[in-house]
């Protein structure tokens, strides 16, 4: 079961070289809002970034669901990797954008697949489906729930119909394609490109959700030394070695982290 991670984690975290860090943005390092576009991740978080991304032989990168260039602009990533769409693409340091090939093809079945659920979706109230080019998702957090059984066979029929994948989330459907390519797959090939030893001594990856479950079970299976962090209620089912509260307290954790170089 994942505990609060001690002092002496986070000090033995702070003596590895290279130190990678991978985080989530929605739930993580932003508390999560009724609509995605009304979530910001908080000044103080920002500046913790900043200065851990200073600090000597140390990497940070973003690792998230929304669009790249959106998740950029959230965290102020001038210079950092932004992997975006769950690992679909992502945006280098400068500024260079890398889709990967194998959901590449997707990219009309996945704009049909957003049209035809903005269509018989709209009558709903409060449901709103987010097209991210390389994946979609269907929010109804704001929606009546009642609706849900609804909302979720026509979800199902229009991601059958077109080849994609669904999955689930904090009151969220995402629809993606049937593709070996998630948060687990980029943490990896991030750890590999940063130069991070294989058993994940110094990688630190902390998210909120169902998709990042994807990470921690992968890095569990392959890295097991990596310090990995859900975020949310102590008693929460993950793969997670560690757990915390909430976004501040992951900023609490970053600001500790960087005064420990």
């Amino acid at each position: 079961m994942a505990r609060p991670p001690s002092a002496d984690d986070l000090a033995a975290l702070a003596d590895a070289s290279p130190l990678v860090v991978l985080l989530d943005i929605d739930g993580t390092l932003a508390p999560i809002a009724p609509r995605p576009e009304d979530a910001r991740v908080p000044a103080e978080t920002r500046a913790a970034l900043r200065r851990l991304a200073t600090r000597r032989d140390t990497v940070v990168a973003i690792l998230t669901g929304r669009v790249a260039s959106d998740a950029r602009g959230m965290v102020d990533a001038d210079g950092m990797l932004v992997v975006g769409n769950h690992g679909a693409e992502r945006i280098e340091p400068d500024g260079s954008v890398r889709v990967d090939e194998a959901v590449a093809p997707f990219e009309a079945a996945l704009a049909r697949a957003a049209a035809e659920l903005t269509e018989r979706l709209a009558p709903i109230p409060g449901v709103l489906v987010e097209f991210k080019r390389w994946s979609l998702a269907v929010h109804y957090r704001l929606a009546d729930h009642a609706r849900l059984p609804h909302i979720t066979s026509v979800v199902s029929e229009v991601a059958s119909r077109e080849g994609l994948r669904r999955g689930e989330g904090k009151e969220v459907f995402e629809l993606r394609p049937p593709a070996d390519v998630n948060k687990g797959t980029a943490a990896l090939a991030l750890l590999r490109r940063f130069g991070a030893p294989a058993s994940g001594r110094g990688v630190l990856f902390a998210g909120d959700d169902v998709t990042d479950e994807d990470a921690f079970r992968r890095l569990a299976a392959e890295a097991p030394e990596a310090f990995t962090v859900r975020v949310g209620p102590p008693d929460a089912e993950t793969a997670a070695r560690f757990v915390v509260d909430d976004p501040a307290a992951v900023r609490v954790l970053l600001e500790r982290l960087a005064s420990l170089g």
